[in-house]
């Protein structure tokens, strides 16, 4: 227990770690890396579909990204 958080901790911690989660996300894009699954769960949700997007799946992917912190004390 560290006590009180400094007020804007958490949502300046939110931004940072939601940009960088993008930054990966875009790199991985960029050489074709499916280190977050969507593949996969293109396979898993809409099978039906899976053959005819994969080859661009990974390009046509946007990432929602939502980051929360809380206080657990």
């Amino acid at each position: 227990d560290m006590g009180d958080v400094p007020g804007g901790a958490f949502s300046a911690a939110e931004k940072l770690l939601a940009s960088q989660i993008r930054t990966t996300f875009e790199k991985c894009r960029a050489c074709g890396c499916d280190l977050f699954g969507v593949g996969e769960r293109i396979q898993k949700y809409k099978p039906k579909t899976y053959e005819s997007r994969r080859p661009t799946a990974l390009q046509n992917a946007i990432a929602e990204i939502t980051v929360t912190f809380r206080n657990v004390r």
